[in-house]
């Protein structure tokens, strides 16, 4: 006859203050979203983690957003280190190495961005910064401490910048 005991080790149990109001709502890992319009996807958002609050989205590990045309070709990118999506104020703020490629294909570079989704589709404040921002249109490059555009983003109100030219500009001689 074989007699077997199961034992189990008893351990210590210890009592974790958890402060609710700060976890979030859910906790989402390796996200990749897409998002249509009108049955057609429009876009394709990718994050490591994202957080959802009462009244906040948080996307503490970075984002990646690529914006398709009808043939499903990336004709603009968008990409940070962190951001925040404020839920009732429609208000996406990106920070750290704010990366964005527009359709018209510009680049615009800098730390720390707003979009007030909520703006009139031309109204000239949609997107804006304060921060040192590197713009290039064109082969240009201008840096200015912040600016505003549209949702379009195909003008720019700038403020306090310079203009940098390619140098193959100047070798050009005058016809």
């Amino acid at each position: 006859m074989l007699i077997g005991s199961c034992t189990k080790k008893k351990g210590k149990l210890a009592t974790v203050d958890v402060n609710v109001a700060v976890l979030p709502q859910s906790h989402t890992e390796d996200v990749v979203s897409l998002v249509s319009d009108s049955g057609i996807t429009r876009y394709r958002l990718t994050t490591k983690v994202w957080d959802v609050f009462d009244d906040y989205m948080l996307l503490p590990k970075g984002i990646y957003v690529e914006k398709f045309d009808e043939k499903f070709a990336v004709i603009s990118t968008i990409k940070a280190d962190t951001a925040y999506y404020y839920i009732d104020k429609g208000l996406v703020r990106l920070i750290g190495h704010v990366d964005i490629k527009t359709q018209q294909g510009d680049r615009i570079e800098t730390s720390e961005l707003y979009w007030n989704r909520l703006a009139p589709p031309f109204a000239n404040n949609a997107i804006y910064s304060d921060s040192l921002t590197k713009i290039t249109q064109n082969g240009n490059l201008t840096i200015t401490h912040g600016f505003k555009t549209s949702n379009q983003m195909d003008t720019y109100v700038m403020y306090r910048n310079s203009t940098e030219f390619p140098e193959e500009q100047f070798d050009k001689k005058p016809e």
